[in-house]
């Protein structure tokens, strides 16, 4: 091996050390290649369910003209902050965090209550289907494609109860359980806090959507994760 290499090998083993240390330090696992690899299989089958689903019942909902006014008449002049889209779809990123955080059994229990509180949030969309109590901007100065592209994929109708607020509370919240570090838990409670009013600043739920989705995470959780989890 040349002396290149051996700096180059050398750099990579102390910045994997580092990263590894800093993770540990604040409570991370590091996720070996067999738990990324079970946790992509179950990242990707319940991607499948959510699109069946979510997906079926939007689009079922998008024919009928019997919506419900699910919202208070203040909610109409709720403020519309755009840069609060960021924070909604961070979404995506607290999916993540079961990899970083639970270990095989975990990762299986959130898989098993994110179904459950899937099937039950379609039922009721097919049953309760809503409508928004303010109009969707059609144009939004300097976020236009992200929400052309929230728009495009995110009909306004499954609305009650907010399966972003049901799916943020279960991850986080495992996350949150889990965690030991006081810093660390209290940030992850602060994106949750943030997650739930992004839902209402960028006009997506309301405050009755944001309460289902709550209580659908509770009973999910005490039905599911906390009898398979332990």
């Amino acid at each position: 091996m040349t002396p290149l290499l051996q700096i180059i090998e050398f750099r990579e083993l102390v910045c994997q050390y580092l990263a590894t240390s800093w993770a540990q330090g604040i409570g991370l696992r590091i996720p070996d290649r067999d738990t990324v690899l079970f946790f992509a299989r179950y990242y990707l089958q319940l991607s499948v369910v959510f699109l069946l689903v979510y997906g079926g019942a939007n689009y079922f909902t998008s024919t009928r003209p019997d919506l419900n006014a699910l919202y208070f008449d203040w909610e109409r002049h709720t403020a519309f902050v755009p840069g609060f889209i960021y924070v909604y779809l961070s979404i995506f990123l607290v999916f993540l965090l079961p990899l970083f955080f639970l270990d095989k059994r975990q990762i299986r229990a959130l898989a098993a209550t994110f179904v459950l509180a899937t099937l039950i949030a379609g039922v009721i969309f097919l049953l309760l289907p809503a409508e928004l109590p303010f109009v969707r901007p059609e144009t939004v100065p300097g976020h236009g494609f992200v929400f052309r592209w929230l728009y495009r994929f995110e009909l306004p109708h499954n609305l009650f109860p907010s399966l972003h607020v049901t799916y943020a509370t279960l991850f986080i919240g495992t996350a949150i359980h889990v965690e030991t570090s006081t810093p660390l838990r209290t940030a992850l409670f602060a994106w949750l806090l943030l997650l739930l009013v992004s839902v209402i600043l960028v006009r997506q739920h309301t405050i009755i959507d944001i309460a289902g989705g709550l209580a659908l995470a509770a009973a999910s959780y005490r039905a599911v994760y906390r009898r398979i989890a332990g």
